[in-house]
């Protein structure tokens, strides 16, 4: 079973992290406008915590399964199953054939960072900007502490938590 440890940072500006991170050593991976897509039947995947996810990424697509956040003080800790789709429209109209039904739809402009083995992303959505950092508690403690950030900064919420605690029922820019 892949797990996946997580934490978000609210910043300002996304090009003074991009700056420390190139400082830091980290490696440019890629970038994509993601169009994102969480599918749900009548809601019993929210109710019990899980997602069910498709990203389009520029030609790339992937579904992506999410479980129960694990409970954990620090970090977003998450089941994660996930597969690449070649064709994400099939795989829309696979989902409601099988009765889920596109629930909440939301963009972001994200660039990629390896930090060593830790997963840096730099998102700008409609919320603001965002750092998320992935990987394993320590790393992810030491990669925010290099980028001056402690655990009280941590934010554990999703993107979709964050929306609909201010009404949205999407993110579009």
């Amino acid at each position: 079973m892949e797990f996946e440890r997580e934490i978000k940072l609210k910043v300002e500006d996304l090009g003074e992290i991009e700056k420390k991170l190139l400082e830091m050593g980290a490696r440019f991976k890629d970038r994509c406008f993601e169009r994102n897509y969480l599918f749900d039947r009548d809601g019993e995947l929210f109710r019990r915590g899980e997602a069910l996810r498709l990203r389009v990424c520029d030609q790339r697509a992937v579904l992506t399964y999410k479980g129960r956040p694990i409970k954990d003080p620090n970090f977003k800790v998450r089941e994660e199953i996930q597969t690449g789709i070649s064709s994400p429209d099939a795989m829309a109209k696979i989902l409601e054939k099988l009765g889920f039904q596109p629930a909440f739809y939301y963009e972001k402009e994200r660039k990629n960072y390896l930090a060593g083995d830790v997963l840096v992303s730099l998102d700008r959505t409609p919320l603001g900007n965002f750092v998320e950092v992935e990987g394993e508690p320590e790393a992810i403690d030491r990669i925010c502490r290099s980028l001056g950030f402690s655990r009280n900064h941590y934010i554990k919420k999703t993107y979709v938590e964050m929306a609909l605690e201010k009404g949205l029922s999407s993110l579009k820019f």
